[in-house]
């Protein structure tokens, strides 16, 4: 019988572990939310049905998250989208799994790879918003600072972002497939100072 195996990961800045992923820590300013106006839209006329198909997925899983925390739900953006379908592409060319230079922007990472190729994008979407919410085990609403081991959960469920893109490419390597999904995020989560106002617990509650 063939055997068949599947690696996730996501990277935070850290190397890959079996669970690899991606969120950058923002040591600027506070950003604020910008209103739809100021959101640079571009034509959506180049994706494909299975790029909005994973975009719209992954919108989902974030919104069904942030709404169990009081964060509100986010919007999806094409020119966020555009770029993070920029370097998802770039990542698969490259075979490599490590941040983008980008700084005024939310990132999270995420690469799954398997010895059969990957068709069902929906069910990878999906394990993309889980992994990174796994980290809530892992985090202290008390505390409330930024970690490498919980940076993707902190940036999904950043209460000020209002926008997110989403791209994906997939390469085959060797016998392995690998599907790289890049997430990008306005105004970006993970400032320094602002993660107990931004990061609830699931017992928040607003009267």
């Amino acid at each position: 019988m063939q055997q068949r195996f599947l690696i996730i990961c996501f990277l935070v800045t850290l190397s890959c572990v079996f669970l690899h992923a991606g969120s950058n820590f923002n040591k600027h300013r506070p950003h604020r939310p910008r209103p739809d106006s100021e959101i640079e839209e571009r034509a959506a006329t180049s994706f494909t049905t299975e790029q909005r198909q994973v975009q719209n997925q992954l919108l989902a899983d974030h919104n069904t998250y942030r709404a169990a925390h009081c964060a509100p739900a986010l919007k999806l953006d094409d020119t966020l989208s555009r770029s993070a379908q920029e370097y998802a592409e770039e990542l698969a060319k490259t075979n490599t799994f490590e941040h983008s230079t980008l700084t005024d922007l939310g990132e999270n990472l995420f690469l799954m790879e398997s010895s059969r190729p990957i068709t069902d994008l929906i069910a990878a979407t999906k394990q993309a918003s889980k992994g990174w919410y796994a980290e809530k085990n892992k985090y202290d609403f008390d505390t409330a600072v930024f970690s490498e081991e919980t940076g993707h959960l902190t940036q999904l469920l950043w209460w000020e972002t209002t926008h997110v893109g989403v791209g994906f490419a997939i390469r085959k390597d060797g016998s392995k497939y690998k599907m790289f999904l890049v997430a990008h995020y306005l105004p970006p989560g993970n400032v320094d100072g602002l993660f107990f106002d931004n990061v609830l617990p699931v017992e928040c509650k607003f009267y």
